[in-house]
């Protein structure tokens, strides 16, 4: 008798054990897979003008039905600068469509109107906004960068030439 219950004890205790754990799984859902696709939540920014030179940002939201890869281009209508976000998931938000002024090739955004345009690899469409740039980033940062590796490089011409009497002029004062 104590045998049958020690198994039986033994039994419900591995059954109830045995359960999956059902947040945590491997690779994406079936829904994810097989669904259709839906936009939950349009394209869209935090605000539709931004002071950069004040260290503002906008970020970008979007809600999607699945997992998809998208990108956001921000084009810039004058300047023709570009700021390019790639991503893959459900949603556009804060933590992956943050834009700080930066670009992703050169020039820099000026006073400017800008075009943000996600595009989809599940759909062909285009969704563009636009958003204003009231002053671009502070320009003098990436002169200083610039300069400030322009001089580590040329300290020893900068030397040479001093013994020959020549001198550098410094008229802007990078901190």
């Amino acid at each position: 008798m104590k045998q049958k219950a020690a198994i039986i004890f033994i039994l419900l205790t591995g059954l109830i054990s045995c359960r999956k754990d059902e947040t945590n799984f491997d690779g994406p859902g079936i829904v994810d897979i097989y669904s259709d696709f839906k936009i939950i939540e349009n394209f869209d920014a935090d605000k539709d003008s931004v002071n950069f030179a004040n260290n503002e940002t906008v970020f970008f939201t979007a809600k999607f039905s699945k997992i998809v890869k998208w990108q956001i281009a921000i084009k810039g209508k004058v300047s023709k600068a570009t700021k390019i976000f790639n991503g893959e998931s459900k949603a556009i938000n804060i933590t992956n469509g943050l834009w700080n002024g930066s670009t992703t090739n050169y020039p820099i955004f000026g006073i400017e109107n800008c075009t943000a345009s996600l595009t989809l690899n599940a759909i062909p469409d285009t969704f563009n906004i636009d958003v204003k740039v009231t002053s671009p980033k502070d320009r003098r940062f990436y002169y200083c960068r610039f300069r400030k590796r322009a001089q580590s490089a040329m300290a020893q011409i900068y030397s040479i030439g001093s013994e020959y009497g020549l001198q550098s002029k410094n008229r802007f004062a990078c901190t």
